[in-house]
Formats: structure tokens, C-alpha cells, sequence
């Protein structure tokens, strides 16, 4: 799915270029050159996350490595090394009183836009339908919701245009049906208020709808999640619990944008889309944010965003989405492979904060747990002589278990069940051993995660606890001599025999 999602973004970007990026129609693969990689990467860097950048752009030249016509040059291209990816950049969240500035501000550009819209669109139905007055108007804006524009100057006239001989009057007229860039930007906001939803499916895609009579279903256009997280959490119809705003405001926006719908179903086009805008000088509407106005931080009051932003405010749809309440970066990655959730844990300073302090307390919470144990089950001091040492602690009867009388072999190759041992007791010469083995255990929490956590972690802390007894100066004298004790205790972990 992944490889079919980052392969068909590809050929749309070389199949179906824009004006502005200057880039000539591809129809083979052969006809693909650098300058399409290299373009098809910038694209990629404009409108998508860094992770998801990566992950599309490796696929295509995994595609095109194995592809037979592709040319010298391409593989050239695509053999080189794309060096580091740029430094994970800190995500501050909006402060709760600029979040809600944003949210409130948001809000009313759509309700003045609905409140006009909506009001036309009904009568536009009504004089479809027959129900109502055969006026100039009513027909204009039936007209308007199935052809465009108004056929006549009377019906120009009739919405307060002069007529089509400018497209400045042809705006004019559609706006009495249809939302203009600024008003899209507002509902894209919104949304992004509710839940948290990621930037693609708002703003480059439209958002994906079904709507059925007094449905609407919102796909997040996740479909990797599986179908309990890729829609909107719940099905949103007329009989939607009034205290949800969200239900409100998506059905607000809904019906603004039902005449674009209704358009483009009646001139054969692609209509499931809630966010579309009919652009100033387009001549059919576009779905989704323009892009002078998604980039990361682009929209101010004073420079070149959309009048309805409060002052001294960009608007940044990933600040936004990390400062919806109750929905920033969850504890657990319900949602996400764990690379990905540690990513968004990183670049979130006041999850990154959470989660440290969170870590800082388990770690004590396992440090004085294991502190107990060991005070319970070993006692310092207590040598048998060094001829009975285990690999990492001095053993009262090396050869039976005082549990079971059975002979003992756990010293060695399970060395570290001698901190549960009532037998065992700690003592100075063994302390360059322990820090070995402290230092081996290190090493390998990061190779194997959760794993690590239930086969070491408890003991881990046990050991540290001891060594914990010896004072600074003891340990500082002790790390020279770990280098020469870390093959034994990487042997005993490998159950390999003494070298």
C-alpha cells in the first residue's frame, strides 16, 4: 500500500505538471530524468513531513533502481547518498489563550460565510425545483450552482455583478455559493482545532467525505490504520449530540460547501471533498488549502496571509495540531510505529518534558524497589574468600542452592540470578566486575526495547543499587579495570564458556 501510495503521488507529479514548476510531460519511464527526482524531492519537502518525505521518496528510487529502462543519468541520481536529514526542529504549542483566538476567529469567518451561503443554496434548490417564484435571481443562483456563473447580465445583475466580461464580477457572483481561499483557510483551521488530524487530509487532499442524507463520514485518509482510526471518530447526522461543536462546525461546513459539491457532480466531477474553494481566477473549483497559505508558518496579518488571522499570529497547521486539548502526543504510540512516536515525543517540547519527568519517576520508582531487595537478600561484608567467588558476587556455598540443595550453576553463565541468591553478599574486589556488567546491560537496552525491560530491567536496577554502596572515589578507581572484565560477562550473556 505504501509503495502503490508513494508511487502514484510520483507519476501525478510527472504526468500532470503545474505551470509554475516548469517541468515537460513524462509518459515513459526512460523519459524520467534527475531534474524530475530532484523537483519530485522539493515537492515532497514543501508539503509533507520529513519522516513521510523519506519514506516516498526511497520508494521510488527503490522502484526505479529495478526498473529496465531507466536511464544512466537517473541512476546516477538516484545512487547518491541523500546525506543526514535535517536536525528534528522543536514544535511550540500555541498558548491556550492564542489556540482559542485562532479556533474563535476561525469560527466566525465560517459562519458569516454560511450564513450567505446556505441562505442561496436553498433558494437556488427552491427555483430548481419549481417551488418558488420564477425570479432573476433564484434563476442566477441555479445557474450559478450548476453552470458556474449566470447566464445573462440580468442574472449578473440580479447578484450584485455587472456581468461576465470581467472575472473580478464572475467572483463576484460566486460568492454568493462558493468559499473563497481565505474562508477555506478558516474551515481548515477549524477542523485542525477538533482533533489533531494531520496536515495531508485537511489541507492538500480536501478531506475526504461521505456524505448521505443527513450523514457525514470523515476519512482521514489513514488508511494503514485499519478502519477503527482511519474516519472521524463518529458519524456525524442531524441527530448529533448539540454539545459537540465539532459535530456543529462540520456540518456548518458541509453545507457551505454543498453547491461546489453539487457542481461538480453535475459536470462529472470528483465531489467528495469537504474543503472546496472556488479560486479568483479559476475557472472550476479546486479542493483543499492554497498553497501561498499552508506552508509551515505562512498567514499573518502583516504579511501575506488571510485577513481574518489575529494579529500577530502565523498559523502553523503542525503548532495547531499539537496544541488541540487532550489531543498532543499520547503516552502510549497507539497510532504509530515507535520511531515515529519518538520523532513526534522529540520535536514536542512539553511532551518531551512530560515524558522525562514521567521516566525520571519509574526510574526511582525501580531504583527503591530494588534498593529494598537488595537490603533484604544480600549482606555486605560477609566474604567466604575469593576462591568462592561468582561472576559478579562472593558466594557463601558455591555448590548447592539454598533453596533447592541442588548443585549450583548459576554464578557464570546465569550470573545475574545471584542478586536474588541469600547466599551472595557483595564486596569491593568484585566492584569492577559489576560495573562491567552495568555497562554491557547499557549497551544492549537500546538494541533490544520492550525486551530489554522485562529480561534485565528489575535486576539491572538491583545491581546498580550496589554498586551504589561504594563510595565516588571507589567506583572512579573501579572504571579503569572494566575494559578487561566486559568479554566475561558478554561471554556468560552468550552462554559461552570462560575466557
Amino acid at each position: 500500500m505504501a509503495i502503490k501510495r508513494a508511487l502514484s503521488y510520483f507519476l501525478k507529479y510527472v504526468e500532470e505538471p503545474s505551470a509554475d514548476r516548469s517541468v515537460s510531460r513524462v509518459e515513459f519511464i526512460a523519459e524520467i530524468t534527475p531534474f524530475h527526482l530532484r523537483g519530485y524531492h522539493a515537492e515532497l519537502l514543501r508539503l509533507r513531513s520529513r519522516t513521510t518525505v523519506d519514506d516516498y521518496f526511497n520508494r521510488v528510487r527503490t522502484l526505479l533502481r529495478f526498473a529496465g529502462t531507466t536511464s544512466d543519468a537517473t541512476r546516477r541520481e538516484i545512487n547518491k547518498r541523500q546525506g543526514w536529514s535535517k536536525p528534528e526542529t522543536q514544535i511550540e504549542r500555541y498558548s491556550k489563550r492564542d489556540f482559542v483566538r485562532i479556533r474563535d476567529a476561525a469560527r466566525k469567518v465560517i459562519e458569516d460565510a454560511h450564513a450567505r451561503i446556505h441562505a442561496a443554496h436553498l433558494e437556488a434548490l427552491e427555483h430548481g425545483a419549481g417551488n418558488a417564484p420564477d425570479t432573476a435571481k433564484g434563476l442566477a443562483l441555479h445557474e450559478l450552482m450548476t453552470l458556474g456563473m449566470p447566464q445573462s447580465k440580468a442574472g449578473f445583475r440580479s447578484l450584485a455583478a455587472l456581468g461576465p466580461h470581467d472575472y473580478r464580477q464572475r467572483f463576484v457572483a460566486r460568492r454568493h455559493l462558493f468559499l473563497d481561499g481565505d474562508e477555506v483557510l478558516a474551515a481548515a483551521v477549524l477542523m485542525a482545532c477538533h482533533r489533531g488530524l494531520n496536515l495531508s487530509p485537511i489541507v492538500m487532499s480536501g478531506m475526504p467525505v461521505e456524505i448521505d442524507a443527513d450523514t457525514v463520514q470523515l476519512d482521514l485518509d489513514k488508511p494503514r490504520r485499519g478502519p477503527g482510526l482511519r474516519f472521524w471518530p463518529e458519524i456525524l447526522t442531524d441527530n448529533t449530540d448539540r454539545n459537540d461543536q465539532a459535530a456543529r462546525d462540520v456540518r456548518m461546513i458541509a453545507e457551505a460547501t454543498e453547491p461546489a459539491r453539487t457542481w461538480l457532480a453535475h459536470n462529472n466531477q470528483p465531489s467528495q471533498r469537504l474543503l472546496i474553494r472556488w479560486p479568483f481566477t479559476a475557472n472550476k473549483p479546486h479542493f483543499g488549502v492554497p498553497s501561498a497559505t499552508h506552508q509551515q508558518g505562512a498567514g499573518t496579518r502583516d504579511g501575506n496571509g488571510a485577513s481574518w488571522i489575529p494579529e500577530g499570529i502565523r498559523i502553523d497547521f503542525q503548532r495547531l495540531r499539537r496544541s488541540v486539548p487532550h489531543q498532543g502526543v499520547a503516552k502510549e504510540p497507539t497510532d504509530h510505529n515507535p520511531s515515529t512516536y519518538l520523532h513526534y515525543v522529540r520535536t514536542d517540547a512539553l511532551a518531551l518534558a512530560e515524558q522525562q519527568l514521567e521516566a525520571a519517576a519509574g526510574i526511582q520508582t525501580a531504583m527503591d524497589r530494588a534498593r529494598l531487595e537488595v537490603q533484604n537478600r544480600m549482606r555486605e561484608g560477609q566474604d567466604s574468600g575469593e576462591s568462592k567467588d561468582a561472576l559478579i558476587a562472593n558466594c557463601r556455598d558455591p555448590e548447592t542452592k539454598p533453596k533447592t540443595g541442588l548443585p549450583c550453576t548459576t554464578g557464570y553463565f546465569s550470573f545475574l540470578d545471584c542478586l536474588d541468591c541469600e547466599n551472595a553478599a557483595t564486596v569491593s574486589r568484585l566492584l569492577p566486575r559489576q560495573l562491567a556488567a552495568l555497562d554491557v546491560l547499557e549497551d544492549l537496552r537500546d538494541a533490544l526495547g520492550d525486551a530489554w525491560e522485562r529480561k534485565f530491567a528489575r535486576r539491572y536496577y538491583m545491581l546498580k543499587s550496589i554498586v551504589e554502596r561504594h563510595s565516588p572515589a571507589e567506583r572512579l578507581a573501579a572504571a579503569d579495570q572494566v575494559k578487561a572484565h566486559r568479554p566475561s560477562i558478554i561471554a556468560a550473556l552468550r552462554q559461552e564458556g570462560p575466557r
